[in-house]
């Protein structure tokens, strides 16, 4: 159960991340996990925003072994985890599998808006805030 719950961060992680690679305010604020200033843990995430973080996390996988580091990294977290030797195997399918319902229950569980801050850096012209 641990590495579903992880796969899932892992999800939202990926959403979160192509969010404050935004240029304006106006994105940010238009992103599925965030409302206004708070996380997002009332709707479920569309989709079509779960798609792509599944196939982002399925097609980059390979890069998380690209060097003998990661790779020993990798299967030190394996084995921590106790995910079993056929992990590697499983991971696409385990990815597959999850659903809007799955994360949106993760971000219940991890994600408190009332104790987040939001932090914006934009050029306030281009981000129509002048």
């Amino acid at each position: 159960m641990q590495s579903i719950v992880s796969l899932m961060l892992a999800s939202i992680r990926v959403h979160s991340r192509r969010f404050f690679r935004r240029k304006t305010h106006q994105h940010v604020r238009r992103s599925p996990l965030f409302t206004g200033d708070k996380a997002n843990t009332e709707e479920l995430v569309s989709e079509r925003e779960l798609e792509g973080a599944k196939k982002y996390l399925i097609g980059s996988f390979p890069m998380r072994f690209d060097t003998q580091g990661k790779l020993a990294n990798f299967l030190t977290q394996v084995e921590y985890y106790g995910l079993g030797l056929d992990y590697p195997d499983k991971y696409p399918s385990l990815i597959r599998s999850i659903t809007r319902e799955e994360v949106l229950r993760v971000a219940k569980t991890y994600l408190h808006p009332e104790n987040t801050i939001l932090v914006i850096v934009a050029n306030l012209k281009e981000a129509g805030m002048e």
